[in-house]
């Protein structure tokens, strides 16, 4: 029964990840290490948003040295916020509408949850933490309602930088479509 739902939890974070790496209608949402590799964001906006999530120099005291000044935050703008939260609703709407559009077959439970998901709004989403806005990017930890995280510990080096997570939830940019 455990491997079982142990499985199920990573095939619906996958998903969920999936699911959040494409364009929505506002904006697109990249991990940071592909933000970095695009050249959207740079090494030092890495520093900043590890200095951020870690709470200070912590596993990047070589990188940061003593007296490291992340680059100051800006409050995040409430309509700016609106669109992130959209760009994660839409994209579960449109991962419903796929999915129930589709031959699969499916148990009530699973058509009920994309039924749910058909109404995802601003409201079933959470920024949990602004790293900052780098350049066109905006670094965020999220929540949503339909995500699972594992609660395995583990870290990311980008660019050389070092980033711990408590559980499967990673940052990432959002950066707004043109």
């Amino acid at each position: 029964m455990r491997k079982k739902f142990l499985a199920m939890v990573f095939v619906i974070l996958t998903v969920s990840l999936v699911a959040l790496s494409g364009c929505g209608n506002y904006g697109t949402f990249y991990f940071l290490t592909e933000a970095y590799e695009l050249g959207l964001i740079t090494q030092e906006d890495l520093l900043s948003i590890a200095y951020y999530h870690n709470r200070g120099t912590r596993m990047n005291e070589t990188l940061m040295g003593e007296d490291y000044e992340p680059i100051p935050q800006e409050p995040l703008d409430e309509k700016v916020e609106w669109r992130i939260k959209e760009t994660v609703a839409e994209k579960w709407r449109k991962k419903a509408k796929e999915k129930l559009k589709s031959k699969e077959e499916m148990n009530e439970l699973v058509r009920a949850t994309y039924e749910d998901q058909l109404k995802a709004s601003v409201d079933d989403v959470t920024i949990k933490k602004y790293y900052g806005t780098y350049g066109e990017c905006i670094a965020v930890m999220m929540t949503d309602k339909y995500s699972l995280y594992s609660d395995a510990f583990h870290g990311d080096i980008v660019g050389g930088v070092s980033i711990s997570y408590s559980n499967g939830n990673q940052i990432q940019v959002w950066r707004e479509n043109k």
